[in-house]
């Protein structure tokens, strides 16, 4: 369905040559004819009704609805409509026309519409300018005027203050209904000092108060705080600057007596008289007596059992201390330290009062340095010296070994020699183990390996100029070799290789980005393919090369669908190679293989045959299913089939049939 106001009608008649109903193309046969001019009046009769006012607007509030027979497809800029309104306005209004939206109503300024601008029952007319409707009909202006003459304007009726008046028409009433009589509606200035009160109750200063004058200063020195039913007994605060120049006073009165007097002098504070001590007048010479000191009592630092710091002088100590326990150590200097007993001179260390070590001489047994268990003082290990002998320092009766009495004949039976076990040094009778190296200096120096079980090979470790040499022998007289190392060239060299893995088996490593290496295959001397992974150059991904050909089958680095590649050498072009995953990316042709008659998804190359009007060749059409389950249709209200359709020929038999052929 058209309208005059779609762009598939021209306004110049040889323009209008399009597939109907979009034009008319001639040689239509005279079943084709009438469903052109149907259109034709169609879009004349749409038209007719839009641009006069023969609908009437339906919707609720300021929202306002038109809905047509024959709904316009769009909004159009510039399309005008006419109408009956079934309501008056409230405010600003929308309109919206068979769903396509609600837009704005508004006055050719631009303004939203006002109160009562569309009035019930009146024909509006509206033009849409590409975002709102404007109004270029009748407008109602709710303007009221009553007496005018030259210089004057009277007002019949008050015109309201949402409307620009005073809501009045004497001062009194406009001063009531704009405000200006309550001081609450004050918002900007000063008020006048004139205006305020001689005396303000409950009043609560929320910034700074200047009082510059008042019944409350007895004069210009003496200020004075008192409730205002001041009497014997109640309170009152002054502040007085007294006589001496520099000196003020804080007083508290009670009518009678002075109950309190901080005084402020120059250099000092004086409560009643009394000094006030502070940090700026303590100390030494101040003549301030306190009754503690740090909390204590004077008779507390008089008591030696309260000394907790420092060291008290030796003259302080007796000279003499008996049963006495030290607690911590004991530094005797510049004197010996004397035990002197008949029998057993002994040194005894307890831990927690408990016997944790001795140091002693006994006639018998000579010097004895002693240890104890600490939880239960039992005795345990013991160092002790008999006399000067080479064996007489002993540990726990057993000689200790020392550079005097060790070698040959001592019979010390040591765990290491020259700090290695026996387990670490070779010997040809048993195992050996070591974690240190092995050193095999000779020409052409060999590792043989040899098994004892009847028929074993035998294998040796060869090393001869730049080559290593891994060689079997079934004889154990004559080797050959099974693989071969180049170090020079790091090249290996055997005739078979079996990997049995579950993980990675084999793996190349370039050094860097850009040394890609790879795997190739030769024959004879000419290499005649290769598998690299290449991270660089035109081309990167893991390729197979066919070094005859030099074309190459791979996987490039872009991912998806479309990373199999092949590049063909002889046109130097990298194709993508078609999958079922890619197939539907690349123009190739398709078909349907469902049964289903009502199927729309038609792939890429489809053709079909159409029986009902004549089009051009490669001329596109919209498709449909027909009537019948085997037809279909360029025209009617079918179900549209997916797609862009063109015509590839006709077949004239009488109506027409059409190849069409799914292109998009």
């Amino acid at each position: 369905m058209t309208d005059y106001s779609q762009s598939t009608w021209a306004e110049l008649d040889a323009d209008n040559d399009g597939v109907s109903p979009n034009g008319v193309q001639g040689g239509y046969a005279p079943s084709q004819i009438a469903p052109i001019i149907r259109a034709g009046m169609g879009a004349a009769k749409r038209n007719f009704v839009r641009s006069n006012a023969i609908y009437t607007t339906t919707g609720t509030g300021n929202a306002y609805v038109l809905t047509y027979e024959g709904a316009p497809t769009a909004y159009v800029k510039g399309e005008i409509y006419r109408f009956f309104v079934d309501r008056a306005n409230s405010g600003a209004a929308t309109l919206n026309i068979n769903a396509l939206g609600a837009k704005a109503i508004i006055m050719p300024d631009g303004s939203a519409l006002t109160a009562s601008q569309i009035k019930a029952g009146r024909i509006i007319e509206v033009a849409y300018n590409g975002t709102s409707f404007v109004m270029i009909g009748h407008v109602d202006q709710n303007l009221k005027l009553g007496d005018v003459s030259a210089n004057t304007l009277v007002l019949t009726t008050a015109l309201a203050v949402a409307e620009g008046g005073t809501g009045s028409t004497t001062a009194a009433a406009a001063r009531t209904a704009l405000g200006t009589d309550n001081a609450s509606n004050l918002t900007l200035g000063t008020v006048a000092d004139a205006r305020l009160p001689t005396s303000m109750a409950g009043k609560t200063f929320t910034s700074l108060a200047t009082v510059s004058a008042g019944n409350s200063i007895a004069n210009a020195d003496f200020l004075t705080l008192k409730p205002t039913d001041f009497a014997t007994g109640k309170p009152q605060l002054s502040f007085k600057k007294d006589s001496t120049a520099g000196n003020w006073s804080i007083i508290l009165w009670d009518g009678a007596t002075t109950n309190g007097a901080l005084n402020l002098q120059s250099g000092s504070l004086l409560h009643n008289g009394s000094t006030v001590w502070t940090s700026a007048n303590d100390g030494s010479g101040s003549g301030l007596d306190a009754g503690l000191l740090e909390g204590q009592a004077a008779a507390y630092y008089r008591n030696a059992s309260n000394i907790n710091a420092g060291t008290i002088a030796d003259a302080r100590l007796p000279t003499s201390l008996a049963g006495k326990t030290f607690t911590s150590d004991v530094h005797v200097n510049g004197a010996d330290f004397t035990i002197d007993h008949t029998v057993s001179a002994d040194l005894r260390f307890e831990l927690n009062n408990i016997l944790a070590g001795r140091l002693y001489r006994d006639v018998s047994g000579g010097l004895v340095m002693r240890r104890y268990n600490e939880t239960t003082g039992a005795a345990e290990g013991y160092i002790q010296i008999t006399g000067n002998g080479v064996n007489d320092a002993k540990y726990n009766g057993n000689i200790m070994w020392h550079a005097g009495n060790d070698g040959s004949g001592s019979t010390l039976d040591a765990d290491l020699l020259d700090g290695y076990q026996v387990v670490h040094l070779y010997r040809n009778n048993a195992d050996f183990t070591t974690s240190g190296q092995l050193t095999i200096s000779n020409g052409s120096p060999y590792i043989r390996l040899q098994d004892t079980t009847s028929g074993a090979y035998d294998a040796r470790i060869r090393l001869d100029a730049n080559n290593i040499y891994f060689d079997g022998s079934s004889d154990g007289t004559n080797y050959s070799e099974v693989m071969r190392f180049e170090m020079d060239t790091k090249a290996g060299y055997m005739t078979s290789l079996f990997l049995s893995s579950s993980g990675e088996a084999i793996r190349l490593a370039a050094p860097t980005a850009g040394q890609d290496p790879y795997i190739s295959w030769y024959s004879g001397a000419t290499r005649t393919g290769y598998i690299q992974y290449v991270d660089s150059g035109t081309h990167t991904g893991f390729y197979m090369t066919n070094d005859v050909t030099d074309d190459k089958l791979g996987i490039d680095n872009s991912g998806g669908t479309s990373a199999l590649r092949f590049w063909d050498s002889s046109r130097s072009a990298l194709d993508v190679v078609i999958t079922s995953a890619n197939i539907d990316n690349h123009a190739l042709a398709k078909y349907y293989t469902g049964t289903d008659v009502n199927y729309v998804g038609y792939p890429l190359g489809t053709d079909v045959l159409v029986d009902d009007v004549l089009i051009n060749r490669n001329a596109s059409a919209t498709l449909r299913l027909g009537s019948q389950p085997y037809l279909f249709s360029t025209t009617g209200t079918g179900t549209v089939v997916g797609g862009t359709w063109r015509a590839r020929g006709t077949y004239t038999n009488g109506n027409g049939t059409t190849l069409m052929q799914r292109t998009g």
